[in-house]
Formats: C-alpha cells, sequence, structure tokens
C-alpha cells in the first residue's frame, strides 16, 4: 500500500526544529539523486551492464536498454520517443533466454529481443505534462509547460526501473545531434575530439557551441576549436566535457515524485457488537499529496576518473633497491546544488461510522399494491484529519565533493622481497553546506471530530414486500470537536513565531444532501443514455457552527516610558494566574529574542516593568503560556502584535491641535538620536481623516525634520500618528491628538447593501456638540430616489446639545440611492452627513489608473449613487492626485476615501443654486477642480470615487490626474 505523507515529532525539545544540516542534507540528496536521473543522457554512465559472477540463481531483474533520459523541446512537443526496457535472467555466468528456449553460456549478458516488452508496464508520474503507453512505452507531449516527469517501467514483482522525461527549453548555442551523424576518434567522456556530419545544420558550428546527442546519452560537448577540415563529409573538432547543465538549458524545472494523489484504503474490521460474522467497512483512510518539487539554477555536476600505471624504483651500483609497481586509479564526483527551492504538500483524513440500526418510521399504503415506508437511520462516527504544507525553502551554496583513490600493485625491496600493494584512500572534500536563504516552512493542521447523525430515507414495496426503489431524503447531524494549526518557525525567540491555534466547536447541520446523491446517480445513468439532464441545487437547509473556546493570543501590547524604563503591558482574556512572559528583539537582529519580563495573568491587563540595557530600538512580543501546549514548549504568542522600544525621539508641533472643519492645519515633525549607521528613512503619516502620506528623508547629524498638513473636512477627535520606517519595518511612532470643534452629525446604520425593495427601512440621525444656547434646529434629508416623499425637514428641539431623528422609507425599486442629512439652524448649515443604500446587489466600476500626468476620464453617469474603484498599483508611492469634475446644473456630490473608509474628499453640492431642496445648500458651480486631495502610500493601491446624484434629470462627468511629486 502506497503512504501518504505524515510528519513525526519526537524526542527532546531540542528535536522539534530541523537542523540546518539536516535540512541541507536532504535537499543536497535530493538534487544528487535527481540530477543523476535526469542527466544521464548528458553524463556517460561510469558501470556497464555486464554480467559478473556470484549471482544468485534464476534472478530476473529490469533493464532500460533505451536512453534513460528524454527531451521534448518547445519546438519538438509533435515529436515522440520510446522507452524500452527488458527482463533479464542470470544464472552465474549462463543467461537464459527464455524468447525461444534456448541457454547461451556467456559472461556478457544477453538480454530479450528487443522488438518484445511482453508485460512490462509502463506509467508517468504526472501524465498530464509527458504521457505514457502503458503497453508500447511510447512518450507523448500533453502540454507546452515547462516541468518533467519520472517513467516507472514494472513487472509483477521485480523491482521497477525509472527513465525520466522533461520538456526544456534549450539554450541557442545547444546544437541536437543524431548518433548517425558523430563520431569520435578518442574517449571523449573527459574531452577529445569528434567528427561531425557536413549538412545545413552544423554549417554553422563554432566555438562555444555545445553538442547533445540523447540516443547514445553521452554526448554533451563544448566545441574548443575547429581542426583541420579537409575531409568533405566531416568536420572534425575539439571538445570539452560539459560541466554545467545550465551552460544547455535556459529554462527547466524537474519534478521527484511517486505518483500518490487520491489513495483511498479500505479498512475492514470484524463487528463483534452486532454479532455478526460477515466483515463491516466502517473505516476509510485517504489522503492526497502533491510532489515535492524543485526548481534550481546554476547548479553543477562533474565526473573525474583516472587509471594510470606507475612505475617507482631506487636503485645503487649494479642492484635495485627498492621497486614499486602499481595501477592507481581515482573516481571523484562533485555537485554543486546552486539555488534550489523545495515545496511540498500532504493532507490525509481517517472517517470511522457505524450505523446503529434501521428504525421503521412509518408505513403508508399507496395503489396498486404497493406501500411506501420511511426510515430513520442513526449513525455515530468519528472523523480525524491532518495536513502538512512545506513552503518554499531557498538554498544556495551547497556541494558535495567524493572521491576515492585505489592502488593496486607490486612492491620489491632488498630487506622484504615482494610484497603485494593494496592501498584505498579517501580524497573527499566532503560536504560545503553554504548558506541558505529563508527557514523551511512549514504549516500543519490537524482535527478531530465526533457526531451523531440520522437519516431518512423512503423506499417502496410492492406485492409480497418486494422492494421496487427507494432513495435518500434528508440527514440530520450533530458533531463536536476541535482542530488545531501550527506554523514554523517553531522556536519561541524567533521574531515571526506564531504559536499554535486551536478552538472547540459545535456544529448542527440539515440537508438533502441523501436526495442530492441520489438525483445525481440518476443524472448521470440519464447523459450515460444520451439524455442530456441537469439539475444543480444547494442540499443545505441550516448550517450552524458555535465556537465554545480558542486559544489565547495576548493582545494591545504597549511599551510606556518611566522613570525606570519602560512599563510593558499586554491585554489577555485567559485564566487568572498563567504566565505572561515579554520578549524584546533588537533591531537587525529579530532571530534572537531575549525573555526580559514575566508576570501573571489577571484576566484583563498585565503589567511588567523593564529596562533596556543599551540605548538602541527593541520589538517588545508577549507570550502567553496555558497549561497544555505551553508545557511543551509552545507559547501563544501576540502575533502581529507587537509595541517598539525607540532610542528614536518624536515631536509633532503643535502637539494638541484644537481646529475647525475646512482649515488647513501645518504641523512640523522632528525626529532625533537616530542610530549612527542609519542615513535615510521613511515617514508615513495618517490623519484619520484625510489624505494619509509618505516621504523619504536623508538622516542628517542624526536628525530629521520635515512638515506636513492636512485640512478635516468634518468635526470630531482625531489622532496623527507618525511612523518612521526603515527597511520596511517600523522604528519609531507617535501618536497625537486633533480636535476639530463643530457638531457632528451621525447617520444608523451608516450604510446599507443588499437591501430589498419594498422593504421598510429605519435610520437614526443623531446631531451632538451643538451650542447649548441652541433649543431648535432643522433637520433637511433626501432619500435620493426622486419620488414624492423622498425628502423633507423637520425641527428637532434641542436637549443637552443633542438632537435626534428617526427616519423611515420603503424602496419601491432596486438601484443605489444616496441618504444625505444635513442639521442648520437659522437658515446656516451646522452639519450633513451622506450614506450609500443600496436596493440589490452591489455594482462597483472598476477603473486603471496607468499612466500619471495625463487626465482620465472615468465613465459619465447620471441619476443614483455611482462608486468606481480606482485601481492604483502600478503608480508609485508619493504620487498625489487630482480630480476635475463638471455636475452641469441638477446638482451632484463627489466624494472619495483614500483608504476605503477615509475621506479625503468632500465638494458638497455642486451645481447651480436654483436649486433650494438640497440638503446643506449648494456648495458650489457645476465645474470645479481640486488639486492633491490625497497622496499614495503603502497602505492601499485603490481608492473609491463616489458621485451622488438624486434627481432623475442629473448628469455628470469626472477625470482623475496623478502626479510625481519631485
Amino acid at each position: 500500500m502506497a503512504n501518504t505523507g505524515k510528519v513525526v515529532f519526537a524526542g527532546s525539545n531540542q528535536s522539534r526544529t530541523l537542523s540546518r544540516s539536516r535540512i541541507l542534507v536532504i535537499i543536497v540528496a535530493i538534487l544528487v539523486i535527481g540530477t543523476l536521473g535526469v542527466f544521464a543522457f548528458i553524463l556517460r554512465s561510469s558501470s556497464g551492464s555486464s554480467a559478473s559472477t556470484g549471482f544468485t540463481p534464476e534472478t530476473h531483474y529490469l533493464e532500460v536498454v533505451s536512453a534513460r533520459s528524454f527531451l521534448f523541446t518547445p519546438d519538438t512537443l509533435d515529436q515522440q520517443h520510446q522507452v524500452r526496457a527488458v527482463i533479464k535472467l542470470k544464472s552465474n555466468d549462463t543467461i537464459v533466454m527464455k524468447s525461444d528456449d534456448s541457454v547461451r553460456d556467456t559472461k556478457d549478458g544477453v538480454v530479450y529481443p528487443s522488438s518484445t516488452q511482453d508485460g512490462i508496464i509502463f506509467s508517468s508520474s504526472n501524465p498530464d505534462v509527458i504521457d505514457v503507453d502503458p503497453i508500447t512505452g511510447l512518450l507523448t507531449a500533453k502540454t507546452a509547460d515547462i516541468n518533467s516527469t519520472m517513467i516507472y517501467c514494472s513487472y509483477q514483482s521485480l523491482k521497477p526501473v525509472i527513465a525520466t522525461a522533461v520538456i526544456a527549453t534549450l539554450n541557442s548555442n545547444v546544437y541536437l545531434i543524431s548518433s548517425s551523424d558523430i563520431r569520435d576518434d578518442s574517449n571523449v567522456t573527459n574531452g577529445g575530439s569528434v567528427y561531425v556530419a557536413r549538412s545545413n545544420l552544423t554549417s554553422d558550428l563554432k566555438p562555444g557551441d555545445i553538442l547533445l546527442e540523447l540516443e547514445n546519452e553521452d554526448i554533451s560537448h563544448k566545441i574548443v576549436s575547429i581542426e583541420n577540415n579537409t575531409s568533405s563529409q566531416w568536420y572534425h573538432f575539439t571538445v570539452e566535457l560539459v560541466e554545467n547543465y545550465t551552460d544547455i538549458f535556459s529554462d527547466l524545472s524537474l519534478n521527484f515524485a511517486t505518483p500518490m494523489d487520491n489513495i483511498t484504503e479500505i479498512i475492514d474490521i470484524s463487528n463483534d457488537t452486532h454479532r455478526r460474522s460477515e466483515k463491516l467497512q466502517i473505516c476509510k483512510a485517504k489522503g492526497t499529496s502533491q510532489p515535492i518539487t524543485v526548481d534550481f539554477s546554476d547548479a553543477s555536476i562533474k565526473y573525474e576518473a583516472s587509471i594510470s600505471l606507475n612505475a617507482i624504483y631506487e636503485m645503487s651500483i649494479w642492484r635495485i633497491n627498492t621497486l614499486r609497481l602499481f595501477t592507481l586509479g581515482v573516481a571523484r564526483v562533485t555537485v554543486e546544488t546552486g539555488t534550489a527551492a523545495v515545496r511540498s504538500e500532504y493532507s490525509g483524513a481517517i472517517q470511522c461510522e457505524l450505523k446503529l440500526m434501521t428504525i421503521p418510521l412509518a408505513l403508508l399504503p399507496l395503489p396498486f399494491f404497493t406501500i411506501l415506508r420511511t426510515d430513520l437511520t442513526p449513525k455515530v462516527g468519528i472523523e480525524i484529519a491532518g495536513s502538512a504544507e512545506g513552503r518554499a525553502l531557498s538554498v544556495t551554496g551547497p556541494s558535495v565533493d567524493l572521491g576515492r583513490s585505489l592502488e593496486i600493485g607490486v612492491a620489491y625491496t632488498t630487506s622484504t622481497g615482494f610484497t603485494r600493494i593494496s592501498s584505498l584512500r579517501d580524497i573527499s572534500k566532503g560536504i560545503n553546506w553554504g548558506s541558505y536563504n529563508g527557514p523551511l516552512n512549514v504549516a500543519m493542521t490537524a482535527s478531530a471530530k465526533a457526531y451523531l447523525q440520522v437519516d431518512l430515507s423512503i423506499a417502496i414495496y410492492g406485492a409480497k414486500l418486494f422492494r421496487v426503489g427507494g432513495t435518500g431524503l434528508a440527514k440530520v447531524r450533530f458533531s463536536g470537536g476541535a482542530d488545531v494549526e501550527m506554523s514554523s518557525p517553531f522556536r519561541k525567540t524567533h521574531f515571526d513565531y506564531q504559536g499554535p491555534s486551536w478552538r472547540l466547536f459545535t456544529e448542527v447541520y440539515i440537508g438533502l444532501d441523501p436526495l442530492k446523491k441520489s438525483i445525481d446517480g440518476f443524472l448521470k445513468l440519464a447523459n450515460r443514455l444520451g439524455i442530456n439532464a441537469e439539475l444543480k441545487f444547494d442540499p443545505t437547509l441550516y448550517s450552524q457552527e458555535t465556537i465554545i473556546a480558542t486559544s489565547i493570543n495576548p493582545t494591545n501590547i504597549k511599551a510606556s516610558p518611566i522613570d525606570t524604563g519602560y512599563r510593558l503591558q499586554a491585554t489577555t482574556d485567559g485564566p487568572v494566574g498563567n504566565d505572561i512572559a515579554f520578549f524584546a528583539y533588537l533591531f537587525g537582529d529579530n532571530d534572537r529574542g531575549v525573555e526580559v519580563a514575566r508576570t501573571k495573568s489577571t484576566g484583563d491587563v498585565a503589567f511588567a516593568d523593564w529596562t533596556p540595557p543599551d540605548d538602541e530600538i527593541y520589538y517588545i512580543r508577549a507570550m502567553y503560556y496555558d497549561g497544555l501546549f505551553s508545557k511543551v514548549g509552545f507559547p501563544f504568542a501576540s502575533t502581529p502584535y507587537f509595541a517598539i522600544v525607540s532610542s528614536i525621539e518624536i515631536t509633532v508641533t503643535p502637539d494638541n491641535l484644537v481646529g475647525t472643519p475646512n482649515a488647513m492645519y501645518e504641523f512640523q515633525i522632528e525626529a532625533m538620536n537616530f542610530p549612527e549607521d542609519l542615513s535615510a528613512v521613511r515617514f508615513e503619516w495618517s490623519f484619520s481623516q484625510g489624505s494619509p502620506g509618505t516621504r523619504d528623508i536623508d538622516i542628517i547629524n542624526r536628525r530629521v525634520t520635515t512638515t506636513i498638513s492636512n485640512a478635516y473636512l468634518r468635526p470630531g477627535t482625531y489622532t496623527i500618528t507618525v511612523t518612521v520606517i526603515h527597511d520596511e519595518l517600523p522604528i519609531a511612532i507617535v501618536d497625537v491628538p486633533v480636535v476639530i470643534e463643530g457638531v457632528i452629525l451621525d447617520v444608523h446604520p451608516p450604510g446599507l447593501t443588499n437591501g430589498e425593495v419594498n422593504k421598510p427601512y429605519i435610520f437614526s440621525v443623531l446631531a451632538t456638540r451643538l451650542d447649548p444656547q441652541l433649543s431648535e434646529v432643522t433637520f433637511e434629508w433626501s432619500f435620493g430616489t426622486g419620488e414624492a416623499m423622498s425628502s423633507g425637514e423637520a425641527n428637532i428641539p434641542v436637549s443637552d446639545s443633542t438632537a435626534f431623528l428617526t427616519l423611515n422609507y420603503t424602496y419601491s425599486s432596486k438601484g443605489s440611492y444616496g441618504l444625505v442629512v444635513a442639521v442648520s439652524s437659522g437658515g446656516e448649515k451646522l452639519a450633513d452627513r451622506s450614506v450609500i443604500v443600496i436596493i440589490g446587489e452591489v455594482i462597483e466600476r472598476k477603473v486603471d489608473l496607468t499612466i500619471c500626468n495625463i487626465w482620465t476620464v472615468a465613465q459619465s453617469g447620471g441619476v443614483g449613487v455611482t462608486t468606481d474603484v480606482w485601481d492604483i498599483g502600478i503608480i508609485p508611492i508619493g504620487a498625489v492626485f487630482d480630480i476635475s469634475f463638471n455636475a452641469y446644473s441638477v446638482p451632484d456630490k463627489f466624494t472619495a476615501e483614500y483608504p476605503q473608509g477615509n475621506m479625503v474628499l468632500d465638494t458638497g453640492w455642486r451645481g447651480s443654486t436654483s436649486y433650494s431642496h438640497y440638503p446643506g445648500g449648494i456648495a458650489g458651480p457645476g465645474w470645479g477642480q481640486v488639486h492633491a486631495f490625497f497622496q499614495k502610500t503603502s497602505i492601499s493601491n485603490t481608492f473609491n470615487l463616489t458621485v451622488f446624484g438624486p434627481d432623475p434629470g442629473t448628469l455628470w462627468e469626472y477625470s482623475i490626474r496623478c502626479r510625481v511629486v519631485e
């Protein structure tokens, strides 16, 4: 039986993580083995196929007698290659050929006739790439994608043999040569000279070109020079061995795997509980795996072999004192793996289910002497599942150098006479591990779930209770269980450590799955009979999952300065009394966190004090220790929450602004005490309302200054956040409060999507921060449908500087609408608010902005609410955006959000002042421009622009321009 992938952890705590050396040993082994198999057509095999003495009698074995490797290129996908394998039978020095019932004595190895492969089965590990005829061994390329496959040749219980087929792109200087067009005049395995037949293909060969001949798997040589070409039929070249196969291939991907997809095994066990003699199939195991894929570059493999006869002697007058005659053989293989990326995925599950009994529910007589019977079948079961995914690992530089030297001969000295020489020495340089980029990322999941299920079925019985037919109807399942996830890195001292994540849950499911299964079977039968039948429906009637408990991760990590250092805090909602540890990670060395403080959980906020040892930049994370996972070294981490303890001081002036809406305010930012080795940083800032920004600034004398500005559109309490970033990590953050005075107007709900036609909706409107001297304010509103009674106004009394209004409305048709509300006093607008109401499906228009410094026209529009989502992914960070709009005479309003939810533009109602019924009044003429209404940062690659057009007679258009500011 084939094995699904498993990940097993055992041993001490230190053995939970694969050591660097073990990881690299695995990678090197994979690459060495794979390279030897795939590139047998480049490097001549050092071993022959001759028979030798000492074999067990009647020893059968398979052997591939064709090429071991086959190449398809994008230009030769229509060609076909054939794998040929034969069965050999060895009996000491006698080879038995059963094809003609004769026995021949030989020491050279005789095989079955090459014309027969009877009984040998061929299969491909990746038939979607290259398929193989199971009988003839004929290969066919199925795709033009660069990939590879392994061809398995098997015969009954004999050990299978493997060939390799690849789809790869050759470099432009590589020439495929037929074996009939090339011959050599020396041992070209280590270089020498070759003769190549003259043709149009070979007439342009020059030094540096590579000759590749696949039929004999032994010609992969680079032309060094052109010899005297006096022959009219042959070119004569001096060549050398190609040591690096990246000289041959420009695009290559190797895939080493055994086909393991959709493995299913039925486990039969005897059910003694019900005292039945037959076996019941109650457990089912299934697993899937993605083959191990290895993509690599800049790799090479080199063989060296030599044999020499040596004579060493020492003579005195008239006689020989010492004589050594010996043969010296040296063999060495060198493998350099270059850069490799490895990835694989495995998953498996076991489901055990036991039918308890069948309970007749009802018997109903039907016409024509038939009975309708409904049954309930309760079942109990358990499901256990697990998976492991090995993500990309990039390894650079490992190499293997293995070699041996052997001396065999005789020696003579005057004192000892003749003696035998037999010496084997290791000349290996060993393994150079080099370096690797990134850890071996592994993600694992496991789950277990027990359930009680009841199936409802129906059957029709005829005369003498003969069952005419039946079908399943429905199932009800009650289940509960737990699941856990964990991914690398597994060391808690690593900054990216996440720790385990688990949950306990219950589920209730009611559905028509048995009925759907029966219908699908009927439809499949109908389609086989040529009847085109199709019925699709969701069998789920009710599904509910309830989370009982989850893993506990610390949140809201903070580090506040105190007289003696910093007060660290973390929020947890776990049991009181468990440990919480704070870890500090030095900037630039995030792989080695150090525990700096430990305290007990209080069920709310935990505190600990810490004094940094140096005036440096640290990242603070918290770990929560429970009584289960933490016992084996896996606490729960505060991912992705962390705090920064920084030597950098940031000041923002003014640091407590109190202002008014629509006024432009400037803020001076100064940052000091940067580390001496930093020369430049990036500043990013946000205003809570207004355009965020980013700026790259050079550090001078460990100090940076810059100025930012913003105009707040509405009253409220906001926060300016300034972040200093280096190498994409924040190294200092400061928050500054801003208060914008004025009336605040809120609408709840703040918007509506997927609403229903003819359904009444209620909106609550609340105005706060009203002048205490006011006793009454006027609310105006418009639902934007253009229908009668869709707009109005009302005078509402003020109490404690607050006024409240409830609006009711029923939308009669699908569409996008804008609910606009304004509050005023004595004809002066105090505040307004707009929310989007979508009845039916949400429809958004997508617009791509691909170039700056020119105006890009968006699609025009009319009545309703239109939201355009602008994709600015290829626009550089730091670019600013302008808008040019025209609402003509019937008023419309243009708003923009960047990122989503952060208002950066609100033009108010723009159009003719003759329209007086718009909430809040007309803000300006229909045409206008707003420059630099926001600046792109790393926060988002899209912004939303929404146009409100409540009047049925409206028409509007607008354009967007981005500008790169130097």
